[in-house]
């Protein structure tokens, strides 16, 4: 997860995990005896290591230029459950400038970001890919975001990218999120594998034409996006004839917007 809106996209994912595999915000299995969960252990491997003391924690990386987005989750119930090495962030900010996100304060920590994903990545049975969550409009997400997919790209060209983007809102204050929004995404399409897009006033759009009453967060937002991008992994982490790898899948960049109308359209019924 690149910059807050990663991060909080990468949140999301996570609890979704947690759900989908039945393991508690500790880190252990809800039901160690069951069945469902001993034929589940090659699935829970897709995002969580396994620890001494028999739970689990996260694979992945948390990192932000500014570093009160990080300092919130080594506060919060979540960093037990995350390596604290792979909290990574840093006392600048991009400032909103594309420029400065890729080419100045992002490329002084990417050294230290690629290290850790390095880390990571050996202690994996078997490396299918890399996700990489973020912001297109403001912030660190595209600017840096960019950066680390070419750099993942560079040392791992066979494995699979993909990059899930949040579109900044058309209310954004932000007059360089359009110009942040371009140069962000065809970075992305140049790395990725599947190049993701979510567009959250289309979704609030959606949401709101199936019920006017209700009123949904950046946060239920994330949580519905989550639930496409749980769809897309659930062959590679659930047993059964159409069990597959991610390499198998076929480079595609598509707009989600028609696959998350039916999951929003679904929320609202529920």
């Amino acid at each position: 997860g690149v910059g807050q809106c990663g991060i909080n996209m990468l949140r999301s994912h996570h609890e979704s995990m947690l759900r989908e595999h039945a393991i508690g915000h500790d880190g252990q299995p809800l039901n160690k005896s069951s069945i469902s969960y001993v034929d589940d252990r090659q699935g829970i491997s897709t995002y969580f290591d396994e620890n001494i003391k028999g739970g689990y924690m996260f694979r992945g990386a948390m990192i932000d230029l500014d570093r009160s987005s990080i300092d919130s989750v080594k506060n919060s119930t979540w960093a037990r459950m995350c390596n604290p090495d792979s909290l990574i962030g840093s006392s600048s900010s991009s400032g909103n400038l594309w420029a400065t996100g890729h080419y100045t304060e992002g490329a002084e920590m990417i050294g230290n970001i690629i290290d850790q994903i390095r880390l990571q990545a050996e202690t994996t049975d078997r490396l299918d890919g890399f996700f990489l969550m973020s912001s297109l409009g403001g912030g660190t997400g595209s600017r840096l975001g960019t950066l680390l997919g070419n750099k993942i790209l560079e040392e791992y060209s066979s494995r699979v990218m993909c990059t899930f983007s949040n579109l900044s809102p058309n209310a954004d204050d932000n007059l360089l999120a359009p110009y942040n929004n371009l140069l962000g995404y065809t970075r992305f399409i140049d790395c990725s594998t599947i190049a993701a897009l979510f567009d959250n006033n289309s979704m609030q759009d959606i949401l709101f034409r199936s019920n006017p009453t209700l009123r949904y967060t950046y946060q239920d937002l994330n949580r519905i996006s989550q639930e496409a991008i749980s769809d897309m992994t659930a062959s590679t982490r659930f047993p059964g004839p159409m069990r597959s790898s991610l390499r198998k899948l076929p480079r595609i960049w598509f707009h989600s917007i028609y696959y998350i109308s039916y999951l929003c359209r679904m929320q609202v019924s529920a």
